[in-house]
């Protein structure tokens, strides 16, 4: 067993909860979602990849949340700021999972010339792609 093993179930879990997400919202909602924030990206898109340090402890807190403790918190807020929370925990989501995929397809560097441990690392990280548009986030399941 390799050092990196332990991340098989990490990864998994983490490609579950980025997808658990998706159920929150039916695919007709995530769609009208989609099509909303794909016009106003311009707007939201920056609030959503790179949030503010409050909204960013928000989207962060949701994460973590069960189901219900998730539920409660979205009817609390209007319909515009649940989305907002929604879309920011997935993108964290999404981006996790690939963290994870990419932490494991990077064998061990010990022992590698500098040079080469980052040529290493870059060329297994360089293919993941970043989740940027509101159609990827709000419809598309992760697959890695």
């Amino acid at each position: 067993m390799s050092d990196l093993d332990y991340l098989d179930r990490y990864i998994w879990e983490a490609e579950a909860h980025a997808n658990e997400l998706l159920e929150i919202y039916d695919h007709a909602e995530r769609h009208e979602m989609a099509e909303l924030f794909d016009e106003e990206w311009q707007t939201f898109g920056e609030g959503v990849l790179r949030p503010r340090p409050d909204a960013l402890h928000q989207a962060l807190i949701f994460l973590g949340e069960g189901p219900t403790a998730r539920d409660r918190r979205l009817k609390k807020l209007d319909p515009v700021q649940a989305r907002l929370l929604w879309l920011r925990a997935r993108v964290l989501a999404l981006r996790s999972a690939t963290a994870l995929h990419q932490a494991a397809s990077v064998a061990d560097v010990r022992g590698m010339k500098y040079r080469q441990a980052v040529r290493h690392v870059a060329t297994a990280i360089s293919p993941a792609p970043d989740p940027l548009t509101a159609w990827e986030i709000a419809l598309h399941q992760y697959n890695a």
